[in-house]
């Protein structure tokens, strides 16, 4: 018990450091895809789903344990999905935002995040048993394409982590801004900086 307590609070310090330290968040990434033309976090989030389905279907290749993704309620997930999204536009990002923003201090992410709380809370309570089952019967016998296709699932993972590699290569070879934790200015070539440290002043040019 005491294992699975430290190993938890282990995990989710790390966790919560790094997604606090990257600004790890869904709807900022989906929203700078439109508004400001950056992909760097949908492509994070891109990579982040190619390792975790790479290792995942490794372990079950290797039987660690199995995985079945059972039925798909297309149902629940189109009209959850939507009201979903317009919680977390007005709350100004997904779960994953607003928990490191409540712990930063955001007055507006701990309202947030007792919302989550109370609705989760009622959509799972007796009262709406009848209208979940109802949403959930709406479904398709398999919730993963290789299953409703019959094919194996590696082609697919292949593909993923090919458009990865290749999506997180082209954002690595552009140019660094001035402004980047990741920029360092070029030096000037050898014959140049030799001059300049011995105190001779150059033509502007240099």
């Amino acid at each position: 018990m005491l294992q699975k307590l430290f190993t938890g609070l282990l995990c989710g310090v790390l966790l919560g450091f790094v997604m606090q330290r990257g600004r790890f968040c869904l709807t900022g990434g989906f929203r700078d895809m439109y508004l400001a033309k950056n992909n760097r976090l949908f492509y994070a989030l891109l990579i982040a789903i190619a390792i975790q389905s790479l290792g995942v279907y490794i372990l079950i290749a290797a039987g660690q344990f199995s995985y079945d993704a059972g039925a798909f309620p297309w149902s629940g997930t189109i009209v959850g999905g939507y009201v979903f999204g317009i919680g977390i536009v007005m709350a100004g990002g997904c779960a994953t935002g607003t928990w490191y923003r409540a712990g930063e201090g955001l007055i507006g992410s701990w309202i947030a995040l007792a919302a989550y709380m109370v609705t989760s809370a009622v959509m799972r309570s007796p009262h709406l048993a009848a209208f979940n089952q109802q949403m959930m019967s709406y479904s398709t016998a398999h919730n993963a394409i290789a299953e409703t296709f019959g094919l194996s699932s590696w082609p697919f993972i292949a593909l993923l982590v090919l458009v990865a590699l290749w999506l997180a290569r082209r954002e690595l070879k552009k140019p660094k801004l001035a402004g980047s934790p990741l920029y360092r200015p070029k030096k000037p070539a050898w014959p140049i900086c030799c001059l300049k440290n011995a105190g001779i002043r150059l033509p502007p040019p240099f």
